[in-house]
This record gives C-alpha cells, sequence and structure tokens, in this order.
C-alpha cells in the first residue's frame, strides 16, 4: 500500500491511496501499453499524489 500524510490538519494519520485493481497478466508489451494510463513521448501521464 501507498501511504501520504492526511491533507486535513486536524488528523495526523495517514491515508491509504492504495488503488483497488484487479491483477491482469498480459502476453505480449503491444497489449501490455494498449491498457497503461495515457503516455506522452515515453512516460506515463498520472495523476499528482503529493504537492
Amino acid at each position: 500500500p501507498t501511504f501520504h500524510p492526511s491533507r486535513s490538519p486536524d488528523q495526523d494519520a495517514l491515508v491509504n491511496i492504495t488503488r483497488e485493481d484487479k491483477v491482469k497478466s498480459f502476453k505480449n508489451r503491444e497489449a501490455l501499453l494498449e491498457a497503461a494510463p495515457m503516455r506522452e513521448g515515453s512516460f506515463f501521464k498520472v495523476k499528482a499524489v503529493l504537492k
């Protein structure tokens, strides 16, 4: 699991931000890349979790 400090000033707890994805297996590179997040060049585009 991935944790980050909560944003709420009245909480000191860590928040679990793990995605509940199902595990998939891919037989070839093309299928894997097709199922991957959006890409820009050789980089994957993902939301910023911590600022």
